[in-house]
């Protein structure tokens, strides 16, 4: 937790702090328990939303190379 602490960065620091001194009453416990807070704030959360416009975006036409075609729709099924 201390690693964490000091490898952080400033605005990110900013959201755990509160929870890091010792008399917090939901002090973290556990490293997870600071990255699975962090994960809720910073990973986007309209990732399917996204995935399904580029999906629906996503064409091949007959000059397009097949294989960057396939890996495309490969990468976005992934991430659906």
């Amino acid at each position: 937790m201390c690693y964490i602490e000091n490898y952080i960065k400033r605005k990110a620091a900013k959201y755990i702090a509160p929870r890091i001194h010792q008399d917090h009453l939901e002090k973290y416990t556990t490293a997870e328990e600071i990255l699975d807070y962090l994960k809720e704030i910073y990973i986007n959360l309209n990732c399917l939303e996204i995935t399904k416009h580029d999906y629906n975006k996503l064409v091949i036409k007959n000059r397009d190379d097949y294989y960057k075609f396939v890996t495309s729709f490969l990468h976005l099924a992934d991430k659906a």
